[in-house]
């Protein structure tokens, strides 16, 4: 016997002994009603204070109550018929009579017997590893949807900010061991600022838009041959991240592991990777 049904098997004895539980409250039952115009189902489900519910052919049960080894209930149908049932219970079986409220003053019979319980199944506890899993991937897809709200506005360096969210969030996929994720966020990242991306075609573009001074024609240098400064590729940045996600774990509140952990952070930030 299950924890569950054990703690109903004590609540219902108990209840019993101070008569404060019906005999068969957490039941489902089954049956036929029968009348001289015709005989249908009937479906009873009474829960763990003795209230019944369910239905029969051509009608609801809208309220009713098992007290003791009596038990009443109403139902209604479609057309705006209704009627009261009425009957007492014995053992696994229950059964009485029933009139409706139109139609014909006609006492009919009903009767119905127990086929199971009603409690409601345990439900299975959530694996505090699943949560915390779930809770990363919940903020990789946040990061991708500000990734797109990010990549419309307006200028260039709006294409390198909606990289980084993508890279910030391929890197929580791979941590998780989704490398397909981890790598269709990497492809979309590299189409904003690989070799050709949307954010050098912005740079190119404005370049174009600007007027040279002194009649000088407008430079087709790189923005990083200009400056003499070569910016990573997504993927470089992607890598360092990696990098700096091991040293971190390997960091354990050592101070001296932390310190190493501090510096490669900043080293790349200085090579222009945002972490």
């Amino acid at each position: 016997m299950s924890n569950l049904s054990a703690a109903r098997a004590f609540l219902t004895g108990l209840g019993l002994m101070f008569g404060l539980v019906p005999a068969h409250a957490g039941s489902v039952w089954k049956g036929t009603l029968q009348c001289s115009y015709g005989s249908g189902s009937l479906n009873i489900k009474i829960d763990d204070l003795g209230n019944v519910s369910g239905g029969m052919t051509n009608g609801t049960i809208r309220s009713g109550r098992l007290s003791g080894t009596s038990i009443t209930f109403t139902y209604s149908n479609m057309f705006g018929n209704g009627g009261v049932f009425a009957g007492s219970v014995f053992g696994n079986t229950m059964g009485g009579s029933y009139s409706q409220r139109a139609g014909t003053a006609e006492t009919c019979k009903w009767e119905a017997s127990l086929v199971g319980s009603s409690a409601s199944p345990a439900k299975p506890k959530q694996n505090p590893k699943d949560d915390t899993r779930n809770r990363e991937i919940a903020e990789a897809k946040g990061l991708i949807e500000r990734a797109k709200i990010v990549q419309r506005q307006p200028g260039c360096e709006s294409q390198r900010q909606a990289a980084g969210l993508l890279a910030d969030a391929s890197v929580i996929y791979r941590r998780l061991g989704m490398a397909g994720n981890s790598d269709k966020i990497n492809a979309a990242a590299d189409k904003l600022t690989g070799e050709g991306g949307t954010y050098y075609k912005c740079l190119a573009k404005r370049s174009a838009t600007r007027t040279p001074q002194n009649g000088a024609k407008p430079s087709s240098a790189k923005p990083e041959q200009a400056t003499g400064k070569k910016l990573p590729s997504i993927r470089d940045c992607l890598r360092a991240k990696l990098q700096l996600e091991l040293l971190r774990k390997q960091a354990n509140d050592d101070p001296a592991n932390d310190a190493i952990f501090k510096q490669a952070r900043d080293k790349i930030r200085r090579e222009g990777c945002k972490v």
